[in-house]
């Protein structure tokens, strides 16, 4: 509203200061005009005073004069600059006009001002001599004889001016307050609808607003309005569908993770009697080539029974089965027996595992043992596996420490074939398998780094990947 109230006081003003200056320009003209005709009046009163030199006859013709209003002084002069009359305020008469220049002037005139009075000057007339008087209505000669001057207070016009500018001041609060009433009440129809559709629009986070269309609105707001009903109508059944399409997708993972759970759940069962089986044939003293079989078989059941524990953990994960325990744990000891333990296996054949713990690090804190077990067992094997030679090392730091609480990270780090960028995209995915550019795919089923990120999301933290081919 600024934008309309702002423009309007500033042309009001200027409008003002001009209507206070043409105002002031008038009643000044019609003052000087008042004194110009008081003072030639004065002027044709004097004649027979100057002539015969009588100050009573002057002083019968002056009284009444100081009666007018804004007369403060009169003075009537003989030729020759004497004074005949005076009477009025005491004030010192300004000699601007030269008895030359007054002996030229026909009628009266403004001789002078100052901020409190006009000064005007008339000369006194006669057609005919003084001595003639009977022959001087009937001559063409005239001659002057004398001269008035007349003092006007500027006290009314100031007066005058000072009113006009109070009533304009307060036409001019009054106009504003009804301008500023009248516009606030048109910028509320206005905006109204606008704030309707701007209100409807903000809502549409937190609950589908749609806008109502009002009455007497113009037809553009109206138009914005229906075609944000029309979006907003499209974005329903879009989110609908977006609905559906999410309730089937997590319904279809839930049956397949339940399918995959309950299948490797049943086949668990009789491998593991095989491989009770195949201890059994073990401790009846094979030949030695048959004892090499039996080995061969159990390897191949145990690592079978590996690959299952890694589908019924994914499955109990992913439908939140599995509970978080918090006991006293060792954390440097539990990372030492992982590495020995990887340490020991065939894949570890060539490669060098090292298990670096800062000193600032707690070593006993509250956690999940099993969880952080099965997590940094998952990490380094994952790494073994894809390094031949080398190093693979567990190197834990303290990130940060508030109140009872630390923030400890863990870097496990290996000098295998490592990763393209774009496979790191998909790396922590269920059953992504890495191939090497010969198209070698290694065993497993893809669930062992996505088991880890849902174990470490399960503890509150965060995994994350940086590696490069090579």
């Amino acid at each position: 509203m600024l934008l309309f109230v702002f423009p309007f006081t500033i042309t009001f003003v200027l409008a003002f200061l001009l209507m206070v200056e043409m105002f002031g320009d008038e009643t000044t003209e019609n003052h000087v005009q008042q004194g110009e005709f008081i003072s030639n009046v004065l002027a044709k009163q004097s004649a027979l005073s100057l002539l015969y030199g009588s100050g009573e006859s002057a002083e019968h013709i002056g009284g009444p004069m100081l009666e007018l209003p804004l007369v403060d002084q009169i003075a009537i002069f003989e030729k020759d600059g004497t004074l005949l009359y005076q009477k009025g305020e005491a004030q010192v008469w300004e000699e601007v006009f030269s008895s030359k220049e007054i002996s030229m002037l026909t009628r009266g005139s403004l001789e002078c001002q100052n901020d409190r009075y006009w000064q005007f000057l008339t000369p006194v007339i006669i057609k005919g001599t003084p001595n003639d008087l009977e022959r001087a209505e009937g001559s063409d000669a005239s001659q002057m004889i004398g001269y008035v001057r007349v003092l006007m207070s500027k006290a009314e016009l100031q007066r005058v001016k000072l009113n006009f500018i109070l009533n304009a001041l307060a036409f001019s609060v009054v106009a504003a307050l009804v301008f500023v009433v009248v516009v606030r009440k048109l910028t509320k129809q206005l905006t109204a609808p606008l704030k309707l559709l701007s209100d409807a629009m903000s809502g549409v986070g937190e609950q589908k607003t749609k806008f109502v269309p009002q009455e007497h609105v113009a037809k553009e707001i109206d138009h914005i309005g229906r075609a944000y009903n029309e979006m907003m109508g499209v974005l329903e059944q879009r989110e609908r569908e977006l609905e559906y399409a999410r309730d089937a997708a997590i319904g279809y993972a839930q049956a397949k993770s339940q399918f995959a759970a309950n299948v490797s759940h049943e086949i668990r069962s009789p491998l593991n009697g095989i491989l009770g089986t195949l201890n059994l044939l073990a401790c009846l003293d094979p030949a030695e080539e048959q004892l090499e079989y039996i080995q061969l078989a159990q390897e191949s059941g145990e690592q079978l029974i590996f690959l299952i524990n890694d589908i019924l953990d994914y499955s109990k994960m992913s439908a939140r089965q599995m509970p978080v325990e918090s006991a006293g744990i060792d954390l440097q000891l539990i990372l030492e027996d992982i590495v020995t333990l990887q340490s020991g296996t065939p894949q570890a054949e060539g490669v060098e595992l090292v298990c670096l713990f800062e000193s600032n690090v707690p070593t006993l804190v509250l956690g999940d043992a099993n969880r952080i077990r099965q997590l940094f067992n998952n990490l380094v094997s994952n790494a073994v596996k894809f390094t031949e030679s080398g190093e693979v090392k567990i190197h834990a730091y303290l990130a940060r420490e508030y109140g009872n609480t630390v923030e400890i990270q863990f870097s496990v780090f290996d000098s295998g074939i490592g990763i393209s960028l774009e496979d790191q995209d998909s790396i922590f995915d269920p059953y992504s398998q890495k191939r090497t550019a010969s198209g070698r795919t290694y065993d497993g089923t893809g669930l062992g780094l996505a088991i880890c990120k849902q174990i470490v999301e399960l503890l509150a933290g965060k995994i994350t990947v940086h590696s490069e081919l090579g």
